[in-house]
């Protein structure tokens, strides 16, 4: 049977799915559904006995800096070292 769950917290462009001050009004908590998605799934998840995993992308496809580099031709790394 299953064994643990594994839920995307932040996808590549942006959104996360708990209320994140960080994520200019581009969360789960302000768009969508209104809630924290992550913390709710985790207390359930737990309370089922089962582990909880998250999946984090640093990545975002329209951060500034990531739009910078990309502009670069991906031959600077600002995203990655400043982020």
């Amino acid at each position: 049977g299953i064994r643990y769950v594994v839920l995307t917290s932040k996808h590549h462009e942006g959104f996360t799915n708990w209320c994140s001050p960080r994520s200019w009004n581009w969360n789960a908590c302000d768009a969508g559904p209104h809630r924290d998605l992550v913390g709710d799934l985790t207390r359930s998840v737990r309370a089922a006995g089962l582990r909880m995993g998250l999946y984090h992308s640093i990545f975002e496809w329209f951060h500034p800096l990531f739009l910078e580099d990309k502009a670069n031709g991906f031959r600077t790394r600002r995203y990655v070292d400043e982020v």
